[in-house]
């Protein structure tokens, strides 16, 4: 399972934003506003009091791997007597043992890696293998709507339950079928033979990969995180290197972005490639049924 929290920690960390002496350290203890790392003490230079104000602080792994893993929060002071930080509230105490990142915000701001998260996996297209159950057979219909969301990527329909045994949930997929075309914001249409009431209908489909926004959101498992980390940076870096301050043709970060966009992302995609299912054949003729009907005779028509 791979979620926002961990592509957050991927970006921070490739694009340089994580402090290279004490950015990644194990905390000897904390609650859920502090965090509290004695062994600072014993370096020849310590960091100095806020230090890391206004830094990101990242709770990498849990202990126990529980909450508060995963979560972040911006650290308000640090106290280079006592060596601790304090932080808005993570709701859940920071322990001895837990892994912590500090990562910069003053380039990259969290509001807009996230944003570029979600840009990155749009710009992924359609992502595979989602579906929708939110359809029942109706005695003596042929003709159902489809959700919007599923419409442009709709690649398999099955149906549930077509068997005697009641314990047996098996899918039967449905190749005599047709789609309708329908405007833009309207439900598809659907057609297909009639069948007795109560199957359920899943729809197999490929679509957009829904908003992500707080720290727990998974993403699609089918997408490598090394991927989505590629994708996102790339369009953080567009956004980074669009502004007026930073239009140097000569910038490293102008350079980057050409880097991420010419080789990181395609290697990145040409090494973990996101499987996509193919299109089911569809055979479909009006008050007829197609061969593969005549295939399934127990298929309970009505």
């Amino acid at each position: 399972m791979t979620t926002v929290s961990d592509i957050v920690q991927n970006i921070l960390n490739e694009l340089g934003q994580v402090e290279p002496t004490f950015g990644l350290f194990t905390a000897t203890g904390g609650s859920a506003t502090t965090f509290v790392n004695t062994s600072w003490g014993e370096y020849e230079a310590p960091p100095e009091t806020d230090v890391f104000k206004n830094h990101l602080l990242i709770v990498v792994r849990d202990t126990a791997g529980a909450s508060p893993q995963g979560k972040y929060s911006l650290i308000s002071a640090y106290n280079d007597t006592t060596y601790t930080g304090t932080m808005a509230t993570l709701t859940d105490a920071v322990g001895s043992g837990d892994t912590l990142m500090i990562a910069k915000q003053d380039k990259y701001p969290l509001p807009q890696i996230i944003f570029a998260i979600n840009r990155g996996l749009e710009s992924l297209g359609d992502l595979p293998f989602n579906a929708d159950t939110s359809l029942t057979t109706v005695a003596n219909q042929t003709e159902y709507s489809i959700p919007v969301n599923v419409k442009r990527g709709l690649k398999r329909v099955w149906l549930q339950g077509m068997t005697d045994d009641a314990n047996d949930n098996e899918w039967v997929e449905v190749f005599d079928r047709r789609n309708e075309l329908t405007g833009a914001g309207t439900a598809g249409v659907l057609h297909v033979p009639q069948y007795a009431e109560g199957y359920t209908i899943k729809l197999e489909y490929d679509g957009v990969h829904p908003k992500v926004n707080d720290y727990d959101d998974e993403i699609n498992e089918y997408v490598h995180p090394k991927v989505i980390t590629a994708a996102a940076i790339l369009k953080l870096l567009e956004w980074y290197n669009r502004q007026d301050s930073n239009q140097d043709p000569e910038s490293y970060t102008l350079w980057l972005e050409n880097q991420y966009r010419q080789i990181h992302l395609p290697l990145s995609l040409a090494e973990s490639p996101i499987q996509r299912a193919r299109k089911a054949p569809r055979f479909f003729s009006n008050n007829a049924k197609s061969r593969f009907h005549m295939d399934f005779p127990e298929l309970p028509f009505s």
